[in-house]
This record gives C-alpha cells, sequence and structure tokens, in this order.
C-alpha cells in the first residue's frame, strides 16, 4: 500500500487534492500479490482521474475476520443509479477525465472486478450525486492449490493453437507502445506467457528500443505524447531496416475514417479500446501464424512457382514463356516467322525451343506461335473496326480457309460470329 501511495503523492500536489490514507490491523494476506495490485491502483487512478482540484480521495485499508477491506471514496461529480449499474462494464465509457492528458478507455474497472472475482472477492460501488463516489473491495484470503480451477477457464478462453497445459514463451518478441500504464500492463500480461514483451510510453521511446534490439511485432496506441502512434508507423515504414515489422494498432478511437486513415499510414490491424484478453492474443497469433508462413514460402522453392491458365509454373519458365511471347508480338505481321526465328532470337538452339515450350505450354512451338496469332486475331476483332481480311494480313496469316478453320477450332466460330457475339453481349 505504501509502494502504491508513494506513485500518486506528486499528482495529488500537483492537482491540490487531499490525499487520506488510513491504515487498520494490516498483517498479512495469503493472495495474488500482481491481482491485488492491480486492483488497488485501477481504483485510485480512477479515483485521481475524477476528482476536481481541491477535492479529496479517502483510501482506507484494514483487516478483520482474516478478510482484506478497502474502500476508496473521491469528491466530484457522483453517479446515477443507472451508471452505478454499469460502471463495471469493460464495454461502458463515461465522462471524459478531468486530468489533462488523461481518458477513460473503459477497461480499468472492469479489469478490477473481474481480478477481484478470480480472487474470491468482490467490488461494490456507491454515489451521492454531487458529492461523492466510493469504491469498497472485499478478498478473502485464498487456500493453497485453490487456484487450479481459474486457471483452466483462462486456458480454455485461449485460441486453440495456444491452448495447453503450462504456456510456453516463443522466441518472437513483441513491442508494447502505450502511454497509459494500466492498458500497457494489461497487455503485458495477456501476452507475456506465449511471448517475449518489452515496453516504451511513447513513440520515441519505442525507436530507441527498436534501434538497440528489433521486434517482431509492434502493438501501439495511437494518441500518445511526443510521438504518436501514426508518427511512429510513418517512421517505421519510411526505414528499409524497419518497414517489413508488423503493427497493431489499439485505440479508443472507433470510426472508419480512423481505421482507414490507420491502414493508410501502414498499420496491419486495428484493435479498438476496450478489447477483450483473447482479442488481443487471437489477433496476435493470427500476425505471427501468417507471417511464419510467409518467411517459409519465400525460403522455401514453392516461391518461386507462379500460376497461368491453371498450370504451376516456375519463375524461370514463365520469363521464358513472355519472352517467346513479347518476339512474336514483335514480329506479328511476319508471315515467315517459325520456331527457327524464335531460338535465334533467344540464343537458344530449336530443339531448347520445342523441349521447354512442351512442357510448359504443352504445345509445339508452331503450334504456340498460331495461338498467340489467333489471340492478337481476338483482340483485334473486339477492339477495332478493321475489317476480318485487315486483321488476318495484320496476324501474319495468308491463307483465308486455313485461317478462317484455325480460329473456329480455338474460339468455336468464324471470326465475324464471334465479333458479332463480343460487341453485342
Amino acid at each position: 500500500m505504501d509502494y502504491i501511495v508513494d506513485n500518486y503523492s506528486d499528482i495529488a500536489r500537483e492537482n491540490k487534492i487531499k490525499f487520506i490514507i488510513e491504515k487498520e490491523n494490516i498483517s498479512s494476506l495469503l493472495t495474488d500479490r500482481n491481482s491485488l495490485e492491480k486492483i488497488v491502483f485501477n481504483l485510485i487512478s480512477n479515483a485521481f482521474k475524477y476528482t476536481p482540484d481541491n477535492g479529496y480521495i479517502h483510501v482506507r485499508v484494514w483487516q478483520a475476520d482474516d478478510r482484506f477491506y478497502l474502500t476508496i471514496r473521491n469528491s466530484g461529480k457522483g453517479l446515477t443509479e443507472r451508471q452505478m449499474s454499469e460502471i463495471f462494464n469493460r464495454f461502458r465509457i463515461f465522462d471524459s477525465s478531468r486530468l489533462a492528458g488523461s481518458r477513460s478507455t473503459g477497461i480499468g474497472l472492469g479489469l478490477a472486478k473481474s481480478l477481484a472475482e478470480l480472487l474470491g472477492g468482490n467490488i461494490e460501488v456507491n454515489s451521492r450525486q454531487g458529492e461523492y463516489v466510493e469504491f469498497k473491495v472485499t478478498i478473502p484470503p485464498m487456500q493453497r492449490g485453490t487456484t487450479e480451477e481459474p486457471q483452466e477457464e483462462a486456458v480454455e478462453a485461449l485460441p486453440a493453437s495456444l491452448a495447453g497445459e503450462t504456456p510456453v514463451q516463443r522466441d518472437i518478441s513483441i513491442l508494447i507502445v502505450e502511454d497509459e500504464r494500466n492498458i500497457r500492463e494489461l497487455l503485458r500480461d495477456i501476452l507475456s506467457p506465449w511471448y517475449r514483451i518489452t515496453e516504451a510510453g511513447d513513440g520515441i521511446e519505442a525507436l530507441e528500443q527498436i534501434e538497440q534490439n528489433m521486434p517482431d511485432i509492434i502493438i501501439s496506441d495511437i494518441l500518445m505524447p511526443h510521438l504518436d502512434g501514426t508518427g511512429l508507423i510513418d517512421t517505421l515504414k519510411s526505414d528499409p531496416r524497419t518497414s517489413h515489422i508488423p503493427v497493431i494498432n489499439i485505440s479508443a478511437r472507433t470510426s472508419v475514417d480512423d481505421h482507414i486513415s490507420a491502414y493508410q499510414h501502414g498499420a496491419d490491424l486495428y484493435i479498438t479500446k476496450p478489447f477483450h484478453p483473447r482479442h488481443v492474443l487471437v489477433t496476435v497469433e493470427n500476425l505471427v501464424n501468417r507471417h511464419t508462413m510467409l518467411k517459409e514460402y519465400f525460403n522455401s522453392s514453392r516461391s518461386s512457382i507462379v500460376v497461368k491458365d491453371g498450370l504451376s509454373i516456375h519463375q524461370d519458365d514463365e520469363w521464358f514463356r513472355q519472352e517467346v511471347i513479347l518476339f512474336i508480338e514483335r514480329n506479328m505481321e511476319d508471315e515467315s516467322l517459325n520456331p527457327n526465328s524464335i531460338a535465334e532470337a533467344l540464343g537458344i538452339s530449336k530443339a531448347t525451343l520445342y523441349r521447354k515450350l512442351k512442357d510448359i505450354t504443352g504445345k509445339t512451338p508452331s503450334e504456340y506461335v498460331r495461338s498467340i496469332r489467333l489471340e492478337y486475331v481476338a483482340r483485334q476483332l473486339v477492339t477495332t473496326r478493321l475489317s476480318v481480311s485487315e486483321i488476318m494480313y495484320k496476324s501474319g496469316f495468308t491463307n483465308k480457309s486455313y485461317f478462317y478453320r484455325e480460329f473456329a477450332k480455338q474460339y468455336g466460330s468464324p471470326p465475324k460470329e464471334y465479333r458479332k457475339g463480343k460487341t453485342t453481349s
């Protein structure tokens, strides 16, 4: 309690708040220290956010019947009956904080309530409008070995890829950039069993950390002092060394324009506050899996394969095919175009040309030249007003009957009917 109070004494002086602490019959309690500290931190932080200048915050701590009791009363506007019924709803946000730079995210009180219940206790609220708000916390001592059931429930809430008897921390580093301490700690507690976590309070501090140790993923708030989340992303994406790092924005801004702006600046994903822990876990896990698969793909021979017209083609073969097509198109009107001239232009033998084209396209060089000519004819029929005869000669055909027969074989109808069908449909 002394440690927590010390963290707020300067704020109390700056805002002229009378900060009173009473401790009675304090000894020891068997409980989860981390969870209890979060409960007290969140409630005192909440009190400071809504206490006006020259107001008061009265904290009383005592133990009785082996139980731990805590009340925190602060002066201020107070709450209505409806507000008191919704105060612990993590998805309900009330009035703005009266402290400059602070803002309610709807997470703190909901988290405190959940942690109190996890410890077997409870939090109650009462208020008198225009006078005060008071929270009362009751925490019973834990019995050794009674924490198994909550742990099992927590495991069931995890993504399938993370669910297991014991969390195993993976060799994946995540940098959390968040100026609000409670949210930063919440994110750390959600993710630290599974990933290596580092923290920064704003964009400037984040960039300093990245210079020393580059993270695999960055989770960043948008509204921060010194350098906000948008400025941080702009800096990262403009640097070739860091442009590849995926960034998840977490923000209380919920409009479509805010989402679009984040994506335009280079965010990979966007989570709105207040958030559910499972939402964060699943989002991060999916991002990790996606980037792992991409890394494996580009390090494998599969990345050299493209699919064209239903055929899987190696990139080198696709480059070769495009070179053949380019040469044919440049010499489309040359009726003497043949496999020999193509092989000579590409600097390979006729046998190599035959073998590679047959493997890639399933056609001989002569068949492939004809198919490219006919594709050219089909495009000209639809996109120009040239006569069929003019198009025939432009595509390198000189034998009219041969031309009509081969066109009908490839497209299912004579050139004139093909043109009519395409231009009237």
